[in-house]
């Protein structure tokens, strides 16, 4: 038996050619009692359905997080060798010879999600088929291949003004380094409270998402180590206020209680030395403390003079 066309697209196909022969499965059938009808479109229809073929040679893998579904892709696709007509069968995905396809376009790849706990796999896209004949083929997409989106590492350092203790919390910048996205934070602390301890670092802190609606996602971050080269922790020191009232006594110097000096951090005090008044004269106008020198506490309150400046 023949039909009249090996094509799909081809309209009226009919079996053109056919012999029919006695039965082999003993139901008594004769070829004798019968005969062939008109063989054409209308009397021996022919439905001839598209045979679908795969491509294969491209190659993905996972990434770090970057708030795209963007993959790369490696590898060449290809067809399957093309077999002989009338050989093979209608799902091993190859082509036939008396057709000659290729592939068009460009492969592409994209994750099926862009964020860590919902991306499992790369999916292709950017082929067709095109040749002669490939009407008679349904052409299937490259495998999709199974990778994961990996968390992205944040970048943090903190900074502030002395104030006794080693909470962070307002004092962070973190970076994530992805667009315009910004994650929240909490529980962040110093390692030491004091200016004048050195390689402070950030020693706790859990991240949190966006709160400004930039879409970040804590889930697509990690912290990097917490240590002095990775997240570092700068302390300035704290402006004191000073202010001086004396008796008259005809010199410059001011001693023990002729100053005072507040710290603005709980209940921290500093002692001081070498203190004078730019005029010894109660008459002058505008007299101001020009020489004092800060030092630590003498009362137990635990003020460093390390961790303050003059104004």
């Amino acid at each position: 038996a023949t039909a009249s066309s090996r094509n799909v697209t081809d309209a009226n196909k009919f079996i053109s050619a056919i012999t029919i022969l006695d039965a082999t499965d003993g139901s008594g059938g004769l070829n004798t009692n019968y005969n062939l009808p008109s063989l054409d479109a209308a009397n021996a229809p022919v439905t001839i359905s598209a045979k679908a073929i795969t491509m294969s040679g491209l190659t993905s893998s996972g990434k770090i997080y970057d708030g795209t579904t963007n993959a790369t892709l490696g590898g060449t696709a290809s067809l399957q060798s093309a077999i002989s007509a009338g050989t093979g069968s209608s799902s091993d995905g190859k082509p036939y010879d008396v057709d000659s396809l290729s592939l068009a376009g460009t492969a592409v790849g994209a994750f099926n999600d862009k964020d860590v706990s919902d991306a499992t796999k790369v999916v292709f896209s950017g082929l067709s088929l095109t040749g002669t004949g490939e009407e008679n083929y349904s052409f299937t997409n490259h495998p999709d291949a199974s990778h994961s989106v990996n968390t992205k590492e944040v970048s943090l350092s903190g900074s502030k003004t002395y104030d006794g203790g080693v909470d962070l919390m307002g004092a962070v910048s973190l970076l994530t380094g992805v667009g315009s996205e910004t994650l929240s934070y909490s529980g962040a602390s110093a390692s030491a409270k004091d200016v004048s301890v050195s390689h402070k670092y950030i020693n706790g802190l859990t991240l949190g998402d966006a709160t400004d609606g930039s879409g970040g996602l804590a889930g697509n971050y990690q912290l990097p180590s917490l240590d002095a080269v990775n997240a570092p922790v700068s302390i300035g020191t704290r402006e004191v206020s000073l202010s001086g009232s004396k008796t008259y006594d005809g010199g410059v110097n001011l001693t023990g209680s002729d100053v005072s000096i507040s710290t603005g951090v709980g209940s921290e005090t500093l002692s001081y030395s070498g203190a004078t008044v730019s005029s010894k004269d109660v008459a002058v106008s505008n007299k101001y403390i020009d020489a004092i020198t800060l030092g630590d506490a003498t009362d137990g309150s635990g003020g460093l003079a390390s961790n303050y400046h003059l104004p």
